[in-house]
């Protein structure tokens, strides 16, 4: 129900202020469980009781109202410890990335180890990036911020993202300060035409560093004005599984499509995170060409493409799977999918636990509250 005297344009023109909505991501860091949204600074909660905290600093790392992504990185060891690599974004006509590394074993868990800022020309909308040993990679979308709605109280600040008409994206490569480019400046390349969310993994081969990452055609526009029972899917973007190779002695770019299924949450074995890795898992929408909504999950092998499928349709909509291996296998696809599915034949959320290798379902746990379809999480062992 609409308050008299509340809101529009009038109400909202010239008031700059962000609510930090902290619903983007949850991951545990140290002895705290940390609730992102990428425009703001962390929330910090208990992670036995949920008890909040507030908005925390990490131990002074973070600055007033510093950004801090929502969006981190795991290393599995590949400099000798687990750690954290997440970084911020100061989005301007220069843009500014700040890109960090956190201890998360023993006694400095939670300590900043590594801190580096770069500055990249144009407006950065970056939501995800994916490591490597040596880099932590980017892709600088071809996106335009147009503020004079915003300040005329017209439209909320992610309406005012466009894509650049004829516009270039980019691929930015920051040395990670513990690999064998630390110190060195960033290296850029061409990005091939479209838009990126989320990447499935990067890793290095010779003097290649291949991405791979969900593209879509064009910046995915869905206003709050759109009527969803009235949608046309066929004119929504549809993101695609691909991967783009970069080279870096002579600048060339190659790219190639795994599938051309509409996907989005593509995940490898974490402990294959910045390698090589022959398994994905993914959401997948049911029709075989074209944007849909998430009603599976597909597992994808990224070498020959062999897939098998566990679906949810025609009432159950998937939300990003989380891959848990299982300890001490040296099989990459042994362990487990969690997905959190919303039922809607009950109007429920699930928790389906099934088999990585061949995607059996193993559990179902009807949940005794119902989740709204979200975004990202994270498995933690006890």
């Amino acid at each position: 129900m609409a308050l008299k005297g509340q809101g529009g344009a009038i109400a909202n023109a010239f008031d700059l202020r962000f609510k930090n909505i902290a619903n983007t991501h949850v991951v545990k860091l140290g002895d705290q469980l940390l609730a992102l949204w990428e425009a703001a600074g962390p929330h910090a909660l208990d992670p036995i009781t949920l008890e909040t905290y507030g908005l925390t600093n990490l131990k002074g790392v973070l600055k007033d109202k510093e950004p801090f992504s929502a969006h981190p990185r795991f290393d599995p060891g590949h400099h000798g410890t687990r750690r954290m690599v997440t970084f911020g974004v100061k989005a301007g006509p220069k843009s500014i990335v700040r890109l960090m590394e956190f201890a998360t074993e023993g006694k400095d868990a939670g300590q900043l180890i590594s801190n580096r800022e770069d500055s990249f020309n144009g407006f950065s909308f970056l939501h995800d990036f994916a490591i490597t040993p040596n880099w932590a990679v980017f892709l600088q979308n071809a996106i335009s911020f147009n503020p004079l709605p915003f300040i005329l109280g017209q439209k909320g600040a992610a309406q005012c993202l466009k894509s650049k008409p004829n516009g270039k994206g980019k691929f930015l490569l920051i040395p990670r300060e513990s690999g064998m480019f630390a110190g060195q400046t960033p290296r850029t390349f061409d990005a091939p035409n479209g838009f990126v969310f989320h990447h499935l993994n990067a890793w290095e081969k010779d003097e290649k560093v291949i991405v791979e990452s969900i593209h879509y055609p064009d910046f995915p526009e869905v206003g709050p004005e759109e009527d969803f029972l009235q949608m046309n899917f066929d004119l929504i973007p549809a993101g695609i599984l691909s991967s783009c190779e970069l080279n870096l002695s002579n600048q060339k770019v190659e790219t190639k499509r795994f599938s051309d299924q509409c996907c989005e949450f593509a995940t490898v074995n974490p402990l294959r995170e910045g390698l090589s890795a022959r398994f994905s898992w993914m959401a997948i929408a049911e029709r075989a060409a074209g944007y849909a909504p998430l009603q599976a999950i597909k597992k994808l092998d990224l070498l020959n493409l062999n897939q098998c499928v566990w679906s949810a349709a025609p009432r159950g909509f998937v939300s990003e799977p989380l891959m848990v291996p299982k300890e001490g296998s040296q099989a990459e696809d042994e362990g487990w999918i969690l997905v959190l599915v919303w039922n809607g034949a009950r109007c429920g959320t699930d928790l389906v636990i099934l088999r990585a290798n061949n995607l059996h379902e193993e559990a179902v746990v009807e949940l005794p509250i119902a989740i709204p379809p979200g975004l990202h999480g994270s498995w933690v062992s006890d």
